[in-house]
């Protein structure tokens, strides 16, 4: 919130802000809401809270990237085991879906 409230002072026409999660962002968001503007906020995590507020006709968190943190851990154990096993080499990339959550979707989704 702190860091968002110095952000804002410091670009009076800010009209968009990306946090890296969506606890931080809701930090933002008490920041945002306070200052009176008009400035976006889009966040990575699909968090039960966040997806709440971007579900608020009003709000200026209008979406998050949806991560799947069951698959991530599906995949990390995966690997673990294979490694436990005797594997010796891993692939180099794993792509993990992700989803941008938006109003649309938010009533729909969850992990």
């Amino acid at each position: 919130m702190t860091v968002t409230e110095n952000i804002i002072q410091a670009n009076p026409d800010l009209n968009g802000l990306f946090s890296v999660n969506d606890i931080g962002a809701l930090g933002a968001l008490i920041a945002i809401e306070a200052s009176g503007q008009d400035i976006k906020l889009v966040s990575v995590d699909g968090h039960p809270e966040a997806v709440a507020e971007i579900q608020k006709a009003d709000s200026p968190f209008i979406a998050t990237s949806a991560q799947y943190p069951a698959d991530m851990v599906r995949v990390g154990l995966g690997l673990a085991l294979a490694k436990h096993w005797g594997a010796e080499t891993a692939p180099a990339e794993i792509p993990i879906d992700v989803q941008l959550i938006d109003r649309d979707k938010a009533a729909d989704f969850s992990w």
